[in-house]
């Protein structure tokens, strides 16, 4: 509803998304142990995405799994449908169709700038690089790059 709000045509635009929202809200039925609604939910809700496309009825299969640990345990093999990371990958693609729908940056400057840090930090270490190094941004301060004595 709050998605809606925005713009109507965003979850329309973005229908992998508007299904993995769907899904979400499936297994949050499964989670709160309501399990006949969780069936009458997948059937009434998310049926017509399966049928549209194989992936989509893959991952609903996948998620109607939950129903066979009851409750849903680390030990069911889709165990990790229940966990946050699962949330938090839903939330950033959603951040990114709502961003895409209104033809803004999927990701701010700060953002991309610590992307390239970690990237640049990586390819650093992977080359071994003696003459500049990344100080810690955990610290107390990004401090840029330093330059190392050569005294090797």
């Amino acid at each position: 509803a709050l998605v809606n709000s925005l713009d109507s045509s965003i979850l329309e635009s973005f229908p992998n998304v508007y299904f993995k929202l769907k899904r979400q809200q499936l297994i949050e039925i499964i989670r709160s142990g309501d399990y006949v609604k969780a069936v009458e939910y997948a059937q009434s809700d998310l049926a017509s995405f399966g049928e549209e496309n194989q992936t989509r009825l893959h991952l609903l299969e996948e998620t109607m799994a939950l129903l066979l640990h009851k409750p849903p345990s680390e030990s069911s093999p889709f165990a990790h449908l229940m966990t946050r990371s699962q949330m938090e990958g839903l939330s950033s693609e959603l951040n990114s169709a709502i961003m895409r729908h209104f033809d803004l940056p999927e990701c701010s400057g700060l953002q991309r700038m610590l992307q390239t840090i970690g990237y640049t930090q990586d390819t650093l270490k992977t080359k071994k690089s003696h003459h500049y190094t990344m100080s810690p941004l955990g610290k107390m301060g990004f401090t840029g790059f330093q330059e190392l004595s050569t005294s090797d």
